[in-house]
């Protein structure tokens, strides 16, 4: 047996090693590269968020669904609690926890103000549609409460065409004097950058960091 025949089969195994970890490692470069141009235009490209909110005959059917890169569906179903009385509602929302909640939401919101106003420089409004069809029982308070919500909404669109560059608006008040009932359709488009969030978020996380640093 030739002496050197070991040392040829090493090197030759070797070099058949090096061959394939080359087709291996030019394919995992491949894999990482299209991974990197994804996660790009999912962080570059506007994602569309959609909120619909459905009440018909007492019946809930609203949704929220989120689109990115145009081909990326994600839809779940948005819970509404119709199914309490209103004098139910109210006593549940003037309760002491639900009171408390609400103070720390507005106390987290003040504290986050330049995160905040960063996050809503950065959203779009594409459309909002508003429709409703409603009776209170009583229709001197019905028509009372239908101009109300014509001039509210007269008030709101100049302010979120200005901060939220609204493209297309629709409200629709069909008053109902016969009786009470409550059927809403409401759709809303925005539009925002996923990398805006993070940066708002890092934003926050640094506002906090200086917070406790400073304490």
């Amino acid at each position: 047996m030739d002496p050197s025949f070991p040392t040829y089969f090493i090197s030759e195994l070797r070099k058949n090693r090096k061959k394939r970890w080359d087709g291996d490692g030019l394919y995992l470069l491949l894999f990482l590269a299209i991974l990197l141009g994804f996660l790009l235009l999912l962080l570059l490209r506007k994602t569309q968020l959609e909120i619909s909110i459905t009440i018909e005959h007492g019946k809930n059917i609203s949704f929220l669904a989120l689109r990115m890169l145009k081909f990326i569906r994600i839809r779940g179903n948005l819970p509404l609690f119709l199914h309490k009385t209103d004098s139910d509602r109210i006593k549940s929302l003037l309760s002491e926890d639900h009171l408390k909640k609400i103070k720390k939401v507005m106390r987290l919101q003040k504290e986050a103000k330049l995160p905040l106003n960063y996050i809503k420089s950065g959203i779009e409004m594409d459309r909002l549609t508003v429709c409703t069809r409603f009776g209170t029982g009583d229709a001197a308070v019905t028509a009372w409460l239908s101009g109300g919500l014509y001039s509210a909404f007269a008030l709101i669109i100049p302010y979120l065409k200005n901060y939220y560059h609204l493209k297309k608006q629709k409200l629709q008040i069909v008053p109902y004097y016969q009786g009470r009932m409550f059927d809403l359709d409401l759709d809303c488009i925005i539009q925002f950058k996923i990398s805006h969030i993070i940066i708002a978020g890092f934003k926050m996380l640094k506002q906090e960091f200086q917070k406790r640093v400073g304490r």
